[in-house]
């Protein structure tokens, strides 16, 4: 019976407990959330402040880049509570979707990251609206019909204005034709001169 007991209490001791590993705040970005349209200046606010901070930085990637390039947008050496982490200039980018990344090193050399994806920056074209879900009865009474695709608009290319500077290759002929005759003129007339003054 007591080796029984033992092993049940070194089975208790064995097993994690994780109530004890939730006592310590994760990192974590409160706004923006996945999904978000961003226009201008937006403030990002999350938890940087962890047990054996040293710094944090924020960056943003495009989405759809596959080399995961991550662009600096701020660094800090001090940790935050939610709080505004930085703010993000969203006009100086072009309009797309992009993931932002909150990445803590710890004073161990450890690095936690967490990430939002599918930002939409809208600031020079309109931000998408949400097609809202429908409701059972409009199911119940809606009707199927095959779908079409709708061809896309063709866009004529913009006609060029005539351009002043453009010399066509008759023109550069007879340039050159007039300037010949020209200066056959003035040999002319200097051939002319000189045989006048010998007579």
């Amino acid at each position: 019976m007591k080796r029984i007991l033992i092993a049940l209490f070194l089975l208790i001791l064995a097993v994690p407990h994780p109530a004890a590993a939730q006592d310590e705040p994760g990192i974590v970005i409160i706004s923006p959330r996945d999904g978000d349209v961003l226009q201008g200046v937006a403030p990002i606010i999350g938890v940087s402040a962890v047990e054996g901070f040293a710094s944090a930085e924020i960056s943003f990637a495009y989405a759809d880049d596959p080399t995961q390039t991550w662009f600096l947008i701020q660094a800090n050496d001090h940790p935050t509570k939610g709080d505004v982490l930085t703010t993000w200039d969203t006009s100086t980018l072009t309009d797309g979707v992009y993931v932002l990344r909150l990445q803590v090193v710890l004073q161990d050399g450890k690095r936690l990251d967490v990430t939002v994806t599918g930002l939409r920056v809208r600031n020079y074209t309109p931000a998408e609206t949400p097609t809202p879900a429908p409701t059972k009865a409009a199911e119940s009474t809606a009707t199927f019909e095959p779908a079409t695709a709708t061809p896309a608009p063709y866009l004529s290319p913009t006609p060029l204005p005539p351009n002043d500077a453009s010399i066509t290759t008759q023109e550069i002929t007879s340039s050159l034709a007039n300037g010949a005759l020209t200066i056959l003129t003035i040999f002319a007339f200097f051939g002319l001169i000189l045989r006048l003054r010998r007579d």
